[in-house]
């Protein structure tokens, strides 16, 4: 029985050299498979943060950070009003 091995599209040249060079092969695939699933990484990386961006999921959270990093308002003014509007609705 003959083992099929499935040779990567990036190495069919490799399959095709004699057998002493192929002896270095598998450290060959190896680097390269490594360097691969690095940009493979990288890619999926910048694909969730440009799926991010143009959903708006960033852009809201950016706006919000803003917001509440420049908020200059009192909060105990804000929080009088509040209970002010809420009691004059409920009474009237």
């Amino acid at each position: 029985m003959k083992s099929s091995i499935k040779v990567p599209p990036h190495l069919e040249r490799v399959a095709t050299l004699p057998c002493e060079i192929l002896c270095t092969a598998p450290c060959v695939y190896l680097s390269v498979t490594g360097a691969q699933s690095e940009a493979d990484r990288i890619s999926r990386d910048r694909l969730k943060k440009l799926e991010a961006i143009l959903s708006g999921d960033t852009t809201i959270a950016l706006h919000l950070q803003f917001l509440i990093r420049t908020n200059k308002a009192d909060l105990q003014i804000l929080k009088n009003t509040k209970v002010s509007t809420d009691f004059s609705r409920s009474g009237a």
